[in-house]
């Protein structure tokens, strides 16, 4: 059955059809800061086959309506409900996987093509964790005082500090874009070593973890304030 016409914005489709975040992701439709584009355009824009990416996603939607999955829709959850998600599997999953990614940085010989990768993460590094602190410590406090207690002089404190993480989302991708731009979107470099391919297979982790977390905060958390 066809789901789809192809107008969708991208950031509808993984609002109301959230399993199909893998799919996106397989093709490198950018649902978090492409948000705005249309499916259609989406597809458009990376050169790929509407008939095919439309055909893949309708099956999705079909395999998810014949087996009834459990799915959280975000956008019909309380504020706090939304923060304790955030912080128990996407903070934690970012902690976890950056020291594990550090530690094989520290013990990696770069290929000479991607000798800069290490830098690059470090700056990524920096931002994530600097970022997690301030929503942990300032920002995410302030939402659930706001959530029970609707002021529009909350509202306003919300609205303003939540102008910093939107801007580190900002940052966060740009040096998200370098990391892929060095390394040929992740492709492994031929004769690639397991701690190679183990680092790679991490950072991609990382990356796809990122653009959904990035997706809960600003396309549904912050649009809740």
């Amino acid at each position: 059955m066809n789901h789809l016409s192809g107008n969708e914005t991208l950031r509808e489709l993984v609002i109301r059809y959230p399993y199909t975040i893998d799919l996106l992701n397989r093709y490198r439709l950018d649902y978090t800061f492409k948000g705005s584009e249309t499916l259609a355009e989406a597809i458009r824009g990376i050169a790929g086959d509407y008939d095919k990416i439309s055909d893949d996603l309708n099956m999705a939607i079909d395999e998810f309506i014949i087996s009834k999955p459990d799915v959280i829709y975000w956008e019909n959850e309380p504020i706090g409900k939304i923060i304790d998600h955030i912080e128990s599997k996407h903070h934690r999953f970012v902690k976890e996987i950056i020291d594990e990614i550090t530690i094989l940085l520290e013990t990696i010989i770069l290929p000479t093509e991607i000798r800069d990768l290490g830098g690059f993460f470090l700056s990524l590094k920096e931002k994530i964790l600097n970022h997690l602190k301030q929503e942990e410590r300032e920002l995410f406090p302030l939402l659930r005082e706001y959530s029970e207690n609707r002021t529009s002089e909350l509202r306003q404190k919300c609205l303003t500090i939540m102008e910093r993480p939107r801007s580190e989302h900002d940052e966060a991708k740009t040096v998200l874009e370098q990391i892929n731009k060095m390394t040929n979107d992740l492709s492994l470099p031929d004769n690639s070593s397991p701690a190679l391919c183990d680092l790679y297979k991490k950072l991609d982790a990382l990356e796809k973890d990122t653009f959904i977390h990035i997706h809960m905060e600003n396309s549904i958390l912050f649009k809740m304030i």
